[in-house]
């Protein structure tokens, strides 16, 4: 008895407890999970978030990856700007239309995203009929002061109340502090060879090809790299 030690015991009883817990799992894999005092125990029934399984693979995950969370950045004024500017003389410097339409819907979500303090959801679900522009010098015709534009934007009819009789989110055509997200819209219109807004349904942020743009792709062909 000279040779055991508290910390051998202890082991042993881990190892015990590993042995049972894991055997428990396989006769009751629907059924075992842990109690309030992380007791192994059976009972009835449980969800399968709740199980012992599902509990082994969030501690181990927790020991070998960690749990410690990553803050998001938040975007500041700044970084709007610098990258409105970048994305503004790649516009002027681009001769291809098509390349410059892409440029423009960058700059759109860039604005639009900030300025509205819009979720990704609601900005890249946007269409052309959604969109509204009052220009500046038509200001006073919805009782706004003299060059007083706005940009006005219909959301996803799970974040309005009525979709034919309000705009969700009205913004400044141009900001104080420079931005123009009229301009941008003007800016994408000429790149589309349309004099005109289009106003049917077809989305605002698409590929060359089509395909809707997505938060990922935004992020990753634009926001994190500039």
């Amino acid at each position: 008895s000279d040779g055991i030690t508290f910390a051998a015991v202890r082991g042993l009883r881990s190892a015990a407890n590993q042995f049972f817990s894991w055997d428990l799992l396989q006769a009751h894999p629907e059924t075992s999970t842990k109690d309030s005092a992380s007791r192994a125990v059976v009972t009835l029934g449980c969800l399968p978030t709740d199980s012992l399984g599902f509990a082994f693979m969030s501690n181990g995950m927790r020991r070998r990856l960690g749990d410690a969370s990553k803050p998001s950045k938040a975007i500041l004024h700044r970084h709007v700007q610098w990258i409105d500017a970048f994305l503004l003389q790649a516009y002027l410097r681009s001769n291809d239309p098509e390349h410059r339409a892409e440029l423009a819907r960058a700059a759109l979500v860039n604005l639009a995203a900030w300025l509205g303090w819009l979720r990704a959801m609601e900005v890249f679900s946007l269409q052309w009929a959604d969109v509204t522009v009052l220009e500046p010098e038509d200001g006073p015709v919805m009782d706004l002061p003299a060059t007083t534009g706005a940009v006005s934007f219909r959301l996803l009819p799970q974040t309005k109340s009525d979709r034919t009789k309000t705009a969700d989110v009205i913004l400044a055509y141009n900001t104080s502090s420079g931005f123009s997200l009229g301009l941008w819209l003007h800016r994408l219109c000429d790149s589309l060879g349309v004099a005109e807004f289009p106003t049917d349904s077809s989305d605002l942020f698409v590929d060359r090809d089509g395909t809707r743009w997505t938060s990922l792709y935004f992020r990753s062909t634009y926001l994190i790299p500039l």
